[in-house]
């Protein structure tokens, strides 16, 4: 909670297990942190806005476009890219916004720059979600999240509501050498025991495989908890170009504010 009015947060408030229960009558829970201003937003809907609003500023989205080299020149950066057609074609640009996610550090390393020597190196991490049945999702009505996880890995295997009123358990969080989105259903006991902790109403068989992602970590396994890189380095020689790196959650929530940090550093 101290953390958290650090950052900004004004309306934290520390509440008793008596508290608790008169808002969420089954959970199970000595204390909590009772957040008012938290929610939920329609992600895609939130993109797709973005998008429009873009193109409105006359922006050209090119999707499906690889990019496969960047050059630094005088007068800028040459990003070179496969196209739809599998053509070779470039861009110059003036300013270069690095923000790939999963592949942020290997533009960075286009420019011959040691990602490992800077702390950029790209470590994927997954994350898997399961959800529960219509019934069961109506025992709950808000976001509950359990304490962090030991060196901040991740939030821990929390309760989320979506939009349409389902409850959805994760993520959990385990590093990965190859990327793919399926949810693996034996994992479903290390959520049931994860969740049942602060849920007590769940039953095993309740949990389905729902969905997963993948985060862009720049802590390797076992090291400390690492910030959010955003940086011009023009200290490193590269004037114009600003690097988003290790972009994870909560990356979609503060979205707009690093676009604002982004802009600044343009000015």
């Amino acid at each position: 909670m101290a953390q958290g009015r650090k950052n900004g947060v004004k309306d934290l408030e520390l509440i008793d297990g008596e508290q608790v229960a008169r808002l969420e009558p089954n959970i199970k829970a000595v204390a909590a942190i009772s957040s008012p201003s938290t929610g939920i937003v329609d992600s895609h809907k939130l993109m797709l806005r973005l998008e429009w609003l873009a193109l409105e500023q006359g922006a050209i989205i090119a999707y499906n476009h690889e990019v496969i080299g960047v050059d630094s020149k005088g007068d800028g950066y040459y990003v070179t890219y496969r196209n739809p057609a599998g053509q070779h074609e470039s861009i110059h640009c003036r300013w270069l916004i690095n923000c790939a996610g999963l592949n942020s550090d290997q533009i960075v390393s286009f420019l011959g720059i040691n990602v490992d020597d800077i702390g950029y190196r790209i470590y994927p991490c997954k994350g898997e979600y399961f959800s529960v049945s219509n019934t069961k999702s109506a025992f709950v009505s808000r976001l509950i999240y359990p304490p962090p996880l030991k060196e901040l890995k991740g939030l821990g295997i929390h309760a989320t509501k979506t939009l349409d009123g389902r409850l959805r358990f994760g993520p959990n969080a385990f590093y990965v050498k190859t990327l793919d989105y399926d949810v693996n259903e034996d994992h479903a006991q290390e959520f049931y025991d994860a969740v049942n902790t602060y849920l007590p109403f769940l039953n095993y068989s309740d949990l389905h495989p729902d969905m997963a992602g993948i985060r862009p970590k720049i802590q390797a396994p076992g090291d400390a908890i690492c910030d959010f890189i955003v940086c011009h380095e023009v200290d490193r020689g590269f004037e114009g170009l600003i690097n988003l790196i290790g972009i994870e959650s909560p990356g979609l929530t503060s979205s707009l504010a690093l676009a604002e940090m982004v802009k600044s550093l343009i000015h």
